[in-house]
């Protein structure tokens, strides 16, 4: 698999909050259940259907593998693969939009589903290509008395005819080709006690106000 994780970035307000400590006890959940599959696809491309975590178009398909997930908040942690199979297909350009909910379950801890839009364009040159979408929120977990949201992270190739090139996967006509996405944990932004001290203050000077009108 190739070393590289390529990662998105998220802005925090540093104004009135502040982070968590960051989780040190591993998280263990799967993304390996009913709730993980194509819940839709449409476009230009005749004959397109989504069958639970699968999506076949003329000789083509594309298939979401889940899997056990060990998480904490040192480094991103793999949630599952996507794997394309490009058979040929008639000599015409197409679009389709495949929709893919993933099911991430913690069990006692948190969890949620997200939904992935994948855009898939088919071109007369042979080099089709998928639009990946660059972020998504799985929901939240409790870990070691702190709340954190469970992000996507990124996305990386793990080996096959195609490239990966930041959102954008390649796969020529024949070709077979994996990428893995990844997920993080982000502390949940809690208010700094000056801050709660500061709105405080203004919610009884507003009161005061009413009071002597």
């Amino acid at each position: 698999m190739t070393k590289s994780l390529i990662k998105f970035g998220f802005v925090a307000s540093l104004a009135v909050v502040s982070a968590a400590s960051v989780a040190q006890t591993n998280v263990h959940g799967t993304t390996n259940n009913s709730n993980s599959r194509f819940t839709s696809v449409s476009g230009s491309i005749s004959g397109a259907s989504a069958n639970g975590r699968t999506v076949k178009w003329g000789r083509s398909s594309l298939e979401f593998t889940g899997q056990s997930i060990t998480a904490n908040g040192n480094q991103p942690f793999k949630i599952g693969q996507l794997q394309w199979s490009n058979g040929s297909y008639r000599d015409v350009n197409g679009h389709l939009d495949m929709n893919l909910q993933v099911g991430l379950d913690f069990g006692s801890r948190g969890g949620g589903l997200t939904t992935l839009n994948l855009k898939y364009d088919e071109s007369k040159s042979g080099q089709d290509m998928f639009t990946l979408p660059g972020s998504a929120s799985f929901g939240s977990a409790s870990i070691d008395g702190h709340m954190y949201n469970v992000l996507l992270a990124g996305y990386a190739h793990a080996g096959g005819n195609g490239k990966l090139n930041g959102l954008t996967w390649t796969n020529k006509e024949g070709g077979c080709d994996t990428i893995c996405l990844f997920g993080k944990l982000e502390p949940c932004a809690v208010p700094e006690p000056a801050s709660m001290a500061a709105l405080g203050l203004g919610i009884a000077a507003i009161l005061r106000r009413r009071r002597s009108k």
